[in-house]
Formats: structure tokens, C-alpha cells, sequence
């Protein structure tokens, strides 16, 4: 699923209401950012990491390697 650069996205497993958002850079196509969501409004602030950073904590996750940071539903 590829969006423009610049539109947040969260993940549908998100429910409820506090989530992490993440976007591509309009101007800097290396980089993405990450922020957060409170009841559907955009928090101030984010981290910005490169894509090679950010694809390496994808892989750790899919990993399983932050499950136990997770809050059990």
C-alpha cells in the first residue's frame, strides 16, 4: 500500500485511540517520521529516523523481538 508522502498513517490493529502515526518526508525522501495519535487528534512532536532505520525496526518487529514491550488486549 503505498500513500503520498506527507499523508499520516496508523495501523488498523489501532483501536484504541492512542496510536503511533508514521509518514515519508515531502522533501527528504530517505526520511520517515513518527508521531502519535491521542483520540484521533495528531500529537506535537515526532521522531525522525532514515528508511534504513526504520526498515531495520520493522524486521525486529516482525521478529517478535518487541513482544514483550506489547500490553496484552
Amino acid at each position: 500500500m503505498n500513500k503520498p508522502p506527507g499523508e499520516w498513517r496508523r495501523s488498523s490493529f489501532c483501536q484504541s485511540g492512542e496510536c503511533i502515526t508514521v509518514t515519508a518526508s515531502r522533501l527528504h525522501a530517505d526520511l520517515i517520521y513518527i508521531g502519535r495519535e491521542l483520540d484521533g487528534e495528531r500529537c506535537r512532536g515526532q521522531l525522525t529516523v532514515t528508511r534504513a532505520e526504520f526498515a531495520a525496526f520493522l524486521a525486529g518487529a516482525k521478529d517478535g523481538q518487541f513482544d514483550d514491550l506489547a500490553v496484552t488486549p
